[in-house]
């Protein structure tokens, strides 16, 4: 399968009059893999966001406990949940929480083994939300965790967090570090 990826990736791109890709770590791996050709110009041009909605307003949120992180995303592997689960494994619901979006169909055994990863601390699925929610989401955290194994291409969750004037904590993976 890498060998048919390879080759098929190789052909398309070399096909094209001019690419663009939306980060460099994405233009960095293609140049690693050896799938650019050097005839072909190459643009950097990374994606744009919507900034959220502004949320229905309320009073400001005063500093204390507990902490409110949040995870938004594919809930696979490669995305991490089981990382940011461990680091909270134990800790009480009063001091830290973590709300969790996404669809727990796609792997409910991962889901499963993430979620007892944090051996109690409060852990909240909220499943997938609407697009007209994601003001009110980003709003109601502290933090998003985006803890990802994989080389992250872009990262729309985290972009639109800054965005929202969310802070964000994310690994040092592919597009991720492009945030910082």
């Amino acid at each position: 399968l890498y060998r048919l990826r390879d080759r098929r990736a190789r052909s398309v791109l070399a096909a094209a009059d001019v690419l663009i890709a939306g980060s460099s770590a994405i233009l960095d791996s293609f140049r690693a893999l050896g799938w650019l050709p050097d005839r072909i110009p190459v643009h950097l041009v990374p994606y744009g966001v919507e900034h959220p909605p502004r949320p229905i307003e309320s009073p400001p949120r005063v500093p204390g406990l507990p902490l409110r992180l949040g995870f938004i995303g594919s809930l696979l592997p490669h995305k991490g949940l089981h990382v940011a689960t461990r680091a909270l494994a134990g800790l009480p619901a009063s001091a830290v929480t973590l709300e969790v979006w996404g669809d727990a169909a796609h792997d409910p055994d991962y889901v499963r083994e993430a979620v007892a990863a944090a051996e109690g601390a409060a852990v909240h699925l909220r499943g997938r939300f609407a697009e007209e929610e994601r003001g009110a989401i980003y709003a109601g955290l502290d933090l998003l965790l985006v803890p990802s194994l994989g080389l992250e291409s872009y990262s729309l969750a985290a972009r639109e967090a800054l965005a929202a004037g969310l802070p964000v904590l994310a690994s040092r993976r592919g597009a991720l570090a492009e945030l910082f």
